[in-house]
């Protein structure tokens, strides 16, 4: 087998061949040595000319194999892609869209597998909420399966639309496109999302080479070796253009004529001209939802308009877009949600002088496919910014790790609700533990199950209540069934959160055990630990993030180290035969949340943290 190569797939149209003999041409000229391997459905010779009109041929040294697939046409050829590991004969492959152009330099480009056998290059479509709004738009899926494939990979989740995929041949990566391409099929044709679905089903980590496809300059410094390799998309710029016209890009989701669900009016504002105006910067309207950042539309005391498009990766009408907004508004102060919110927002607020604050949540602090291609704009951000928020100390510390200031760190957990969640008994309540969160491999859920499976065995009335959906629901369900205790664990899937309180209200114990992810997925705080402790119930959980701000261990509840599945097992057990200690550390929970995590008091000092940048000098948009 050759240990390198480039692959290409071409079918259908004309137009479609003149891209790839372009890209072949281009390769060879620059790269005579390179492999190439074409899989197409039509007749390709070894040699190539610049385009149909200039027939001067090129012949590079390496070898070039032509494979003619007569199945490799329309629907077709776009799944064939999620098989190209079959027919591949290298080691090591590269597959190039037809319009992507490979720079200069190409061995740099074979170090992004050293770490990891799996990389990708990905374009502008690369975000699942971002394909699946476009998909949805266009018809191309229903309202259903939008829902379900934003819960299996979240809103960020990476899908492989064009661009670049770099593999090595290995038992993961061979699972991988076998996943890939079940997936494929299940969504009959649309290729936006099962990319993601196959990472999160075979937990393949990934490298994601920087998004610098535009830029043919590269730095000289030997460390950005990778960023040598550059793509240049040269024929997707008008596609994009179109895509934007028909208004499928969500650079175009912003605050329109619709009214806001808590009585605002278009851009947010309650009438109410004696308070400061705050510009809240959310990256989608999906995000709107999520209960902190509701939270702070919602309560902050101030006049608060609603931007929505901040996130990664940013259509280029974003920042004249925001410009017009906060001068609309006259905003006094800017408050982005989630750190790349944040990279979207810091030069247009430094260039008009309106201060920043970012509130980081966790996947913007930790995850390794989030923050390795913003890292540089992370420490601009950071320079330019007026307060950096963060939900835990673990953050706080991962944020000065990525060289924020500490004069601009602010610690301020997210809080709860305490008059919704309330009212447990633990000592009146069977043995019955509950556990609430998207099945994700951040959280763990298999893990709690085998935690539970030591409990069940001894203690035989004990029942595990699981709340949540995603990507390892089944799986979950699948284990239950395996370790014989699938009577004893019910999965309820998504549920209000009226219902949330209601199951935890009747529970003897919360348990969750959240763990960091091989590519650095964590959690900040989770919201279910805050109402299981309100709700007054005692938590089990692992020594995790914002986890151990809350859970004081012994008192409040136990705490694992992440893994400790035997220790874990042990404290549930305990509490299952213990109620007594159950309703004194729940007692205690209850306690503690209401002092310390309250939604009033978080609330509070985030408005304090905004309140400071606006005694820092800076004026409002007149």
């Amino acid at each position: 087998m050759r240990r390198t190569g480039v692959i290409f797939l071409a079918t259908g149209d004309d137009s479609q061949h003149d891209l790839l003999t372009v890209s072949r041409w281009h390769l060879t000229r620059h790269h005579p040595e390179i492999d190439q391997f074409v899989v197409s459905d039509r007749a390709i010779s070894p040699q190539v000319g610049p385009s149909r009109n200039e027939p001067s041929a090129l012949f590079g040294s390496g070898q070039t194999t032509v494979l003619r697939s007569e199945t490799a046409r329309g629907l077709a050829s776009r799944s064939f892609k999620t098989r190209l590991a079959e027919v591949s004969p290298f080691e090591c492959s590269l597959f190039l869209d037809n319009d992507a152009i490979l720079a200069r330099r190409i061995d740099p480009i074979w170090r992004a597998l050293d770490q990891n056998p799996l990389a990708v290059a990905v374009d502008v479509h690369g975000r699942v909420g971002q394909a699946v709004r476009f998909a949805l738009d266009a018809g191309l899926i229903g309202a259903e399966e939008a829902d379900v494939t934003k819960d299996v990979y979240g809103e960020d989740g990476l899908c492989f639309s064009t661009g670049v995929l770099l593999w090595r041949r290995c038992l993961q990566t061979d699972r991988f496109f076998e996943v890939w391409h079940e997936e494929w099929r299940r969504f009959q044709g649309h290729d936006k999302f099962p990319f993601a679905r196959a990472l999160a089903r075979t937990g393949l980590s990934i490298t994601v080479l920087p998004r610098s496809f535009n830029q043919p300059v590269a730095p000289d410094t030997p460390d950005e070796d990778i960023r040598r390799a550059k793509i240049l998309h040269f024929w997707h710029a008008p596609k994009l253009e179109q895509v934007r016209e028909r208004g499928y890009f969500p650079g175009d989701d912003r605050v329109s004529s619709n009214s806001e669900p808590n009585g605002r009016d278009a851009v947010g504002r309650t009438g109410d001209a004696t308070r400061p105006r705050l510009c809240v910067i959310c990256p989608t309207r999906e995000h709107y939802s999520e209960t902190f950042i509701r939270a702070h539309i919602e309560r902050l005391p101030a006049e608060v308009s609603v931007f929505y498009g901040g996130s990664y990766p940013f259509a280029t009408d974003v920042k004249p877009k925001l410009a017009r907004f906060l001068i609309e508004c006259q905003a006094e102060a800017v408050l982005a949600e989630f750190g790349f919110a944040g990279v979207a927002a810091m030069d247009i607020c430094q260039r008009i002088g309106l201060p920043l604050t970012v509130h980081f949540h966790g996947v913007d602090a930790h995850h390794h496919g989030v923050i390795a291609p913003l890292r540089r704009e992370y420490e601009q951000l950071f320079r330019s910014a007026d307060a950096v928020v963060a939900v835990s100390r673990r953050m706080l510390a991962r944020l000065q790790e990525l060289k924020a200031p500490p004069s601009k760190l602010h610690f301020n957990p997210h809080g709860v609700d305490v008059s919704v969640f309330s009212g447990a008994e633990p000592a009146m309540a069977p043995p019955t533990f509950v556990a609430v969160g998207r099945f994700v491999d951040k959280k763990s859920p298999q893990l709690t199950i085998l935690a539970f499976r030591d409990v069940v065995m001894q203690c035989a009335d004990a029942r595990l209540v699981m709340i949540g959906d995603g990507p390892l629901l089944e799986s979950c369900r699948s284990l239950a069934h395996a370790c014989g205790i699938a009577d004893s664990v019910k999965l309820l899937g998504a549920r209000p959160h009226a219902d949330v309180a209601t199951v935890m209200r009747s529970a003897r114990s919360f348990v969750q055990h959240s763990v960091e992810t091989s590519y650095g997925d964590s959690e900040g705080t989770p919201v279910a630990v805050l109402e299981a402790g309100a709700s007054g119930l005692p938590v089990v959980a692992t020594k995790h993030a914002g986890i151990q701000d809350v859970v004081i261990d012994g008192q409040t509840g136990f705490l694992v180290n992440e893994g400790d599945v035997e220790s874990m097992g042990k404290h549930m057990l305990r509490l299952a035969r213990d109620s007594d200690l159950a309703a004194i550390m729940g007692v205690a929970a209850r306690n503690r949340i209401t002092a310390e995590f309250s939604m009033e008091k978080s609330i509070a000092g985030l408005w304090r943290i905004i309140q400071s940048t606006l005694r820092a000098g800076k004026g409002t948009i007149r």
